[in-house]
């Protein structure tokens, strides 16, 4: 079946950097072009967009639509949404217009951290598939890939060379044989290993491994391409084994050892309770309790523990982690707890939270407080 009998409209690339996203996705639009003289494809960039997010995205698509804009490619769509939350109508418009084809036949989006991104978010796309660090057997192929129309020298040994580089990307095994060449040969194993080793003082196969079993976690749980899905399942069943039994909100919230409060798990459970009872205003007020709780960890000392967190916010923002679009995103909603029937006072007046905005809620909530312990934790290695 050739790809335009496909039903890929709207496909989410997504697995670790250097594993060749981008690539793929430029491929994948090329081929789904094939000989179509009017096949015009071009780049969403995201820095582009938060200058004046609405004002750029509804004249971009107003472009696409004026010049018959068939294929679209948005790189690092994970950033993009994170660094969007502070604009209230700018998400909204954005999958808005992702899911209104006029002219669109394909848009490939990647993203590193699949995550952070809502369930409203995720839904958009008709094909959510992962790219994860290649196995040994993907490996091999990939070193025959780039060593092809050179003269291979007698010591290296593909298959052990892919043996030896368990959790590397593509990018790397591309730069381990740069690494190597000299004109059209490639040297003896004299230097292979020296190359190896210096290459391998940057990957931290434990950290990897941990990232592999969050992003198999995630394909296991959100990734809508059966056949793909099924395959990398198996391919990476040990790994995914090795996780253990783990699924509650502490264990998706830890990396590296990190220990969630016990006050912000209880809140985390709260909210995620509120949801499912479709309290949609008790959703707020917990998310607003889990980032006054968070910023009080953060801040550290004594003297704040007493206090509201809009009045030592300030101090927060200072040894906080997050970017400043995400803290201002942060007191918003604090402020709004206020301001909303039934999340922060009682009212007789019915509250208008809908459930999409509660979801978006909860799981931007459970990224920022993960994107903070982490941020925290490296920082502290």
């Amino acid at each position: 079946m050739g790809l335009k009998d496909m039903n890929l409209l709207r496909v989410l690339l997504y697995g670790p950097r250097l594993c060749g996203k981008t690539t793929f996705a430029s491929a994948l639009l090329n081929e789904f072009g094939g000989n179509d003289s009017g096949w015009i494809t071009v780049k969403l960039v995201g820095t582009d967009v938060l200058q004046d997010p609405i004002s750029v995205i509804t004249e971009a698509f107003d472009g696409i639509d004026q010049y018959g804009v068939k294929g679209l490619l948005i790189d690092d769509i994970d950033e993009l949404f994170v660094n969007l939350r502070s604009s209230v109508a700018a998400i909204p418009l954005l999958l808005e217009k992702l899911e209104d084809q006029k002219t669109l036949q394909l848009i490939v989006a990647t993203a590193s951290n699949p995550e952070l991104l809502t369930l409203r978010e995720l839904e958009a796309f008709t094909d959510v598939m992962p790219m994860l660090y290649p196995d040994e057997k993907e490996r091999l192929e990939i070193l025959k890939l780039y060593v092809r129309g050179c003269h291979l020298h007698d010591s290296v040994d593909l298959e052990q060379i892919a043996k030896d580089t368990n959790l590397w990307s593509g990018g790397e095994l591309r730069q381990l044989i740069s690494c190597l060449k000299i004109g059209e040969n490639l040297i003896g194993s004299d230097t292979l290993v020296p190359c190896i080793e210096q290459i391998n003082e940057h990957i931290h196969v434990e950290k990897r491994s941990k990232r592999m079993q969050e992003l198999l976690t995630f394909t296991k749980e959100h990734g809508n391409v059966s056949s793909i899905r099924q395959d990398v399942l198996s391919r990476y069943a040990l790994l995914l084994t090795a996780k253990g039994n783990a699924s509650s909100i502490e264990s998706s919230l830890i990396n590296d050892a990190v220990q969630l409060h016990p006050n912000i798990k209880t809140l985390l459970n709260r909210m995620d309770d509120a949801l499912k009872r479709d309290d949609y205003s008790g959703v707020l007020h917990s998310s607003a309790s889990i980032f006054e709780t968070l910023a009080k960890e953060v801040v550290g000392v004594s003297s704040v523990q007493d206090q509201t967190l809009k009045s030592f916010f300030q101090r927060y923002r200072k040894d906080s982690r997050l970017p400043d679009t995400v803290l201002d995103f942060i007191i918003e909603i604090y402020d709004s707890r206020n301001r909303t029937p039934l999340a922060g006072h009682g009212s007789t007046i019915k509250p208008s939270i809908s459930r999409d905005v509660a979801i978006t809620l909860a799981e931007m909530t459970k990224a920022f407080v993960r994107i903070e312990y982490l941020a925290h934790a490296n920082e502290s290695k």
